[in-house]
């Protein structure tokens, strides 16, 4: 599985451009944290790890209880 890049960081109008477009309700005196949460939330999925396929879980390797 290829490696992905990771996630392009919104600026302050992007993010509040991409809100409005999907009409999520917001205060607008919140709009910075919310912005920011969102790029805590980037750094956070930036260093998931991947590269790993659904073969690769636990539960496709091992057998279910009971069953042998």
């Amino acid at each position: 599985m290829p490696e992905q890049k990771p996630a392009r960081r919104l600026s302050l109008e992007e993010f509040q451009a991409r809100i409005e477009w999907n009409g999520i309700p917001h205060a607008p005196e919140r709009l910075e944290a919310l912005h920011g949460a969102y790029l805590d939330l980037m750094v956070l999925t930036d260093r998931m790890r991947r590269g790993y396929g659904y073969a690769d879980e636990p539960a496709s390797i091992f057998p279910p209880e009971g069953r042998r």
